[in-house]
């Protein structure tokens, strides 16, 4: 059986980013330096919830085999 609900849903998302530059004169990358980057985004979608098992037993019985975001964001900006 599938349902479907509405959801908060908040995100975290975490980066680690290394920088260089080429040295045209040696012909290798010099490193920069690095930073560590995060964000949270929050946002609303529908979810499809997948339950399996018997509905006209104990509700225990019942498993969650998936979760499906409807409408999931595409993008994170971890810098501004």
């Amino acid at each position: 059986m599938v349902v479907e609900a509405m959801a908060n849903i908040t995100v975290e998302a975490d980066g680690e980013f290394s920088f260089s530059v080429y040295d045209s004169i040696d012909r290798d990358n010099v490193y920069m330096g690095s930073i560590t980057a995060s964000a949270t985004e929050e946002f609303e979608s529908e979810i499809l919830i997948t339950i399996t098992g018997d509905l006209n037993g104990n509700v225990e019985d019942l498993a969650i085999e998936d979760v499906e975001i409807v409408n999931p964001i595409s993008a994170i900006i971890l810098g501004r």
